[in-house]
C-alpha cells in the first residue's frame, strides 16, 4: 500500500514538473507587444531619410520661386511656365528695371487668350504671389495681353490704324525726315504719324500743346535706334504726354498683343522694341 502511494506521489510530481516547463516556455501578450514594437522601430527610422530630401527639395523650389537668384531672363522663362495656353507663347525680351530691381509678374491664361503684368520689387516676390496686391511692396510696369480672335477681320478691328497723311492736318516737322500732323479737339491736342505699317499718335491738351509735339520727337528719336515688331499686318501706338494712357497695340494675322497699364511712354516703347 506503502509502495503504491509512493508511486502516485512520484507520477504527479512528474506531471507538475513538465507543466512548469511548458508554462516557462510561452510568451506572455506583453513580450508579443514588446517583440512588434521592436520590429517596427527600424521600419520608422528607414522612412526618415526618405522625408528629407523631399522637405530638401521642397525648400530648393521654393528658394527658386522668390526669384532672388534668378537672372532677369530666368524670371522670364518662369513666367512662361506659369502660362497654359494653345497659343504660341510670346514675351518681351527685356523689361526696364531701376537698380536694385527684381522683376516678378502676376499671370491668366486660357486656351485662345493670356496676359502677363509685370512688376518690380525691391525685394524678391514669387511669379502670382498675393504681395503683388500691394502697390507698396511692387511697381507696375506693364501689363502684355495676347488674344486670339475667330477672324482676321476682327483682329483688324481691335487696331486703330490710321493714315494721318491722308487724314490731314496741321504739319509739323518731327525731325529725321518724320512729318507730323496735328489734329484738335476738345481740349485736346493730337500729334500723328505713320512709320512702315505702324501709326503713332502722342496726346496732350491744348494749353500744353508743346509737351505733345516734344514726346512725338522724343519717340521718332528713339525709334531711329529701336524697331517696333513687324505687325501682320497693321500697329498703332499710343503714348500720352499728360497721364498713363499709354497703349501699343499690333497684330499677327488673327493675333492682337496688346501692351497697357504703362506709367510711362518710353518705358513702353522699350518694351514693345524688345519683342522679336
Amino acid at each position: 500500500m506503502i509502495k503504491i502511494t509512493t508511486q502516485i506521489i512520484t507520477f504527479l510530481g512528474f506531471i507538475f514538473l513538465i507543466s512548469g516547463c511548458t508554462t516557462e516556455g510561452q510568451a506572455s501578450p506583453d513580450d508579443t507587444l514588446h517583440t512588434e514594437t521592436e520590429i517596427d522601430s527600424p521600419k520608422q527610422s528607414e522612412e526618415k531619410p526618405d522625408s528629407e530630401p523631399k522637405a530638401k527639395e521642397n525648400s530648393s523650389q521654393t528658394e527658386m520661386q522668390d526669384n532672388g537668384e534668378l537672372t532677369e531672363e530666368e524670371v522670364l522663362a518662369e513666367i512662361k511656365k506659369q502660362i497654359d495656353t494653345k497659343l504660341t507663347i510670346v514675351l518681351p525680351d527685356s523689361i526696364p528695371l531701376d537698380e536694385g530691381e527684381h522683376l516678378t509678374a502676376a499671370t491668366t491664361s486660357e486656351d485662345d487668350r493670356y496676359t502677363v503684368t509685370f512688376f518690380a520689387s525691391q525685394d524678391p516676390i514669387p511669379i502670382n504671389n498675393k504681395q503683388l496686391n500691394d502697390s507698396e511692396a511692387a511697381r507696375k510696369i506693364a501689363s502684355l495681353t495676347v488674344q486670339e480672335y475667330s477672324t482676321q477681320e476682327q483682329a483688324d478691328e481691335e487696331i486703330a490704324y490710321e493714315d494721318f497723311k491722308e487724314n490731314g492736318g496741321n504739319k509739323v516737322d518731327l525731325g529725321y525726315e518724320m512729318t507730323g500732323y496735328q489734329d484738335a479737339g476738345a481740349g485736346s491736342l493730337w500729334t500723328g504719324w505713320n512709320e512702315g505699317r505702324w501709326a503713332l499718335t502722342t496726346h496732350t491738351y491744348t494749353d500744353e500743346a508743346d509737351s505733345g509735339e516734344k514726346l512725338a520727337r522724343n519717340t521718332v528719336k528713339f525709334l531711329e535706334n529701336h524697331s517696333l515688331p513687324i505687325p501682320e499686318e497693321h500697329g498703332f501706338v499710343h503714348l500720352d504726354a499728360t497721364g498713363n494712357d499709354q497703349q501699343i497695340v499690333w497684330q499677327k494675322e488673327k493675333v492682337v498683343y496688346q501692351l497697357d497699364q504703362i506709367a510711362d511712354s518710353i518705358i513702353g516703347l522699350k518694351i514693345a522694341t524688345s519683342f522679336e
